[in-house]
């Protein structure tokens, strides 16, 4: 920035980033959905006498609104505001609009761990597997579930229809479990957006399995979980 009186004239830089819907505008309140402030920006000298190097840093949250065309907000933008204090006259402020883009994604636990079953076992919401889902992006989203084949034991095989999803906490029998199926299917998750100063928001999945005779030892397979937009 630049100053005709002297880069000593200027005193403090006030930077804000916020969403152009936000609540008193430039003038708004810390939060990670739609407003950040550095009430006092990094200053330098440049070796022009009239004119200093500012630097507001801002770390943005991952649930920051978005107003791109997909977005939570897409008539709105975000503006970065700078607003400088000078030691003898009024200074120019200058705002310029980004676009915050949508950022699709979750944390998904990385297995499904049954442990130890017996032939003939059929889990129940007492027993089955419980998987939290945690909102890491700032979009609602949805997950997908598939399985691409029957699952390789020690000795035999598991068929895909020996297992189950759910989205309430059930038994394989009950008639809201979902046979897993080749082709991904839209649980209907609906992880929301997050808020500032809350916990992540989170859905569970829950995953239940019959086990059929002519089997041993260790099963494993693969089980694939893909966030989507809601």
């Amino acid at each position: 920035m630049e100053d005709l009186d002297g880069q000593n004239t200027i005193t403090n830089v006030r930077g804000v980033f916020h969403r152009s819907g936000a609540t008193n505008g430039s003038a708004c309140t810390n939060s990670g959905n739609d407003c950040y402030v550095v009430t006092s920006c990094g200053l330098v000298n440049d070796t022009d006498p009239n004119r200093k190097v500012y630097s507001c840093r801002m770390d943005l949250q991952y649930y920051s609104a978005s107003t791109d065309a997909s977005g939570q907000y897409p008539s709105n933008n975000w503006v970065a505001y700078v607003e400088v204090t000078d030691g003898t006259a009024t200074g120019t402020n200058n705002a310029l609009t980004k676009e915050m883009n949508s950022v699709l994604s979750l944390t998904i636990p990385g297995n499904i761990e049954f442990g130890n079953k017996n032939i003939g076992d059929v889990t129940t919401a007492a027993n089955n597997v419980e998987m939290s889902i945690a909102q890491a992006g700032n979009v609602n989203a949805d997950v997908e579930v598939s399985m691409a084949s029957a699952l390789t034991c020690t000795s035999g095989s598991m068929a895909r229809d020996r297992f189950k999803w759910a989205v309430t906490d059930v038994g394989f029998s009950s008639g809201s479990s979902t046979v897993m199926t080749a082709s991904p299917v839209d649980t209907n998750l609906d992880v929301g957006y997050g808020t500032d100063g809350s916990p992540s928001p989170s859905k569970f999945l829950y995953f239940n399995m019959s086990v059929p005779s002519g089997i041993g030892g260790t099963c494993s397979g693969i089980t694939t979980l893909s966030a989507i937009s809601h």
